[in-house]
């Protein structure tokens, strides 16, 4: 099956790079994609012949297939495609991608931040009538960062994560498919399960808010997790987690607290306790967790307007109220001078507005 399966990858930040040098090294064909804007990014890759691969998975220089900012020839005749880019770049490489999507491809967000839901509808706009299969991920795969130009260290790989097609009857058969790279994938009922589990929402913007002063006067020359998360830090994250898990009891699916997320997720690494703080503190891993240099790190520019913005927008549609995190989007869009709730999605932007609970559930599972 390695043989036959052929995989593209865009989005060559660390993220792009470890997902490709890892396939790499597993026998897959893997084509890179950057945006000819970020040409530089792929050059070093291009001069050396790959990428070389550090970290947990030992020293590895993984000869890619092809290397480009051609979207055409990075993802023709390619099985899945897998985007991996900040959901600030979506409706970009969306826009670039659904004209030369082909019969039976799969196209995979990781993370998603509904994602698929923004190219399924731009494919009904521009090429329509094709079996295309779209999905997203409850999170990034690899903790990864890049050592240097074309040089991916990965310190962490996640035990057991959730994936969810759009529409979800689609989502058995494409979790059997990347499963064949990716055993830790497992069904999740639809994308909007995905999402509220993904536990960026919880753990990404509000020590980054909270921590400002820090982040700024040391440019990130401290442990995030765990020098910046206190214990009225944590307590705060966890009211956030509970307006999250109001939202995931309305649509009827199981609570899963983000504590216990980082239990399954990262068990491989001692996440190990009975509080928010005790699971991050004893979580190994997160010794070496990368830590915002800036306020426009991802954890606010990503994780606030396409993580708590629409998932603030859909409790309101539920009749749930979300007053801590309300107050995160709030501080971020001071500090930062941007107006994160116009910038964000909300359900219009995903297309689930006007829905009550059924017809967003039936939707989002049948795509009609």
């Amino acid at each position: 099956m390695k043989e036959k399966l052929k995989f593209a990858v865009l989005g060559a930040g660390s993220g792009g790079q470890a997902m490709a040098a890892h396939l790499t090294m597993d026998g897959f064909k893997v084509n890179l994609y950057e945006h000819p804007n970020f040409k530089h990014v792929i050059e070093p890759i291009v001069k050396q012949g790959g990428i070389y691969l550090t970290g947990i998975l030992g020293n590895y220089f993984a000869r890619l297939n092809m290397v480009t900012t051609n979207m055409k020839e990075a993802i023709e005749g390619v099985d899945i495609i897998n985007i991996n880019m900040p959901a600030f770049g979506h409706m970009t490489i969306c826009k670039e991608l659904a004209p030369f999507l082909k019969e039976g491809q799969i196209v995979i967000f990781h993370p998603g931040y509904f994602g698929s839901l923004l190219l399924a509808r731009i494919l009904k706009e521009v090429n329509p009538n094709q079996n295309i299969k779209l999905a997203e991920a409850q999170t990034m795969i690899y903790c990864a960062r890049n050592k240097g130009p074309a040089h991916a260290w990965i310190w962490g790989i996640k035990k057991k994560l959730q994936l969810a097609a759009f529409p979800g009857k689609d989502t058995k058969e494409v979790v059997n498919a990347i499963n064949t790279a990716y055993p830790q994938f497992v069904p999740a009922r639809d994308v909007l399960e995905a999402f509220l589990n993904n536990v960026a929402l919880v753990f990404h913007p509000t020590p980054s808010v909270l921590n400002a002063g820090r982040i700024e006067s040391t440019k990130g020359n401290f442990i995030y997790y765990w020098e910046g998360v206190t214990d009225s830090v944590a307590r705060f994250m966890e009211s956030i987690d509970e307006e999250r898990l109001a939202i995931i009891e309305k649509l009827g699916l199981k609570r899963v607290y983000a504590k216990d997320w980082m239990k399954i997720m990262y068990s491989q690494y001692g996440a190990k306790g009975d509080t928010l703080i005790e699971v991050l503190h004893n979580s190994k891993h997160y010794e070496t967790a990368a830590t915002p240099n800036s306020l426009k790190f991802t954890y606010i520019s990503q994780d606030v307007p396409y993580g708590l913005v629409p998932m603030i927008s859909l409790a309101e549609q539920m009749g749930i109220k979300t007053p801590y995190s309300r107050v995160v989007v709030q501080m971020a869009s001071y500090l930062n001078e941007i107006n994160y709730w116009e910038e964000g999605y909300d359900s219009k932007s995903i297309g689930l507005q006007d829905m009550d609970l059924n017809e967003m559930i039936s939707f989002l599972q049948e795509g009609e």
